[in-house]
């Protein structure tokens, strides 16, 4: 049995969210403002020039592999990471940086 990391959790009327991490993270990614609004789902990330995000996702813990969103490039500012197939329900996200 594995165990799985979760960094937060929201949840509202028509959704619950997880946000879940894979592995023991070197740097934690901090993020912020998790909301789900109307198919989409989005957090805010403060980034770090030099380095590279992605917003990945899955609609169920026992998929094997995640879906990755575009590749944000840090540059010392917060961004929004959105991922608008949210099509409500269930899904599991991760952030993760190189």
């Amino acid at each position: 049995m594995s165990l799985i990391k979760v960094a937060a959790i929201a949840a509202g009327s028509d959704h619950d969210i997880a946000l879940i991490g894979g592995g023991a993270p070197i740097l934690k990614v901090p993020v912020s403002a998790p909301t789900w609004n109307g198919g989409n789902f989005r957090l805010l990330l403060p980034t770090e020039s030099g380095h590279v995000y992605v917003l990945e996702y899955k609609d169920s813990l026992t998929q094997a592999s995640w879906t990755s969103m575009p590749l944000i490039s840090g540059n010392g500012v917060t961004q929004t990471l959105i991922d608008s197939t949210a099509s409500g329900g269930q899904r599991y996200y991760r952030v993760r940086r190189w």
